[in-house]
């Protein structure tokens, strides 16, 4: 099982809901076939929000590793600070905030901001696969 930990700027999210505004800006980077599978936890991290994703499939995990890297998406950490894996992911404070089956949905979500985020991700996804504008 691999873990990777996506981490972001708690300052650069605005403060206030920063936990919700971290789940858009992940939510809105990756494609939600790369989460199937996995499970999902956050905590803060000193001035860090983190977001982790475990899973079995490390395909998937570097993946996303490599999306995040690429985006400019608000909030994230700088580059080189982006990242916390494996072990360093268990040590953390984090909970689990959801898991995402194999069919890609969301399920057992402990967090009312995560599942709106996702569901938000997910109907701009289906408004750009129409070409309808983005809400």
């Amino acid at each position: 099982m691999g873990k990777l930990g996506v981490l972001f700027d708690i300052e650069r999210l605005g403060g206030g809901a920063y936990g919700m505004r971290a789940y858009q800006s992940l939510f809105s980077i990756l494609d939600s076939s790369l989460l199937s599978g996995s499970t999902l936890s956050d905590g803060d991290v000193g001035n860090w929000y983190c977001i982790a994703i475990e899973s079995f499939q490390l395909s998937k995990l570097h993946q996303i590793k490599s999306a995040v890297f690429r985006s400019n998406s608000g909030g994230l950490a700088p580059r080189q600070q982006r990242f916390i894996e494996g072990r360093n992911v268990e040590t953390q404070p984090l909970v689990t905030a959801a898991c995402v089956n194999s069919r890609g949905n969301l399920q057992g979500c402990e967090t009312w901001f995560v599942q709106q985020a996702w569901d938000a991700a997910k109907k701009n996804r289906n408004a750009m696969v129409r070409g309808l504008p983005l809400l």
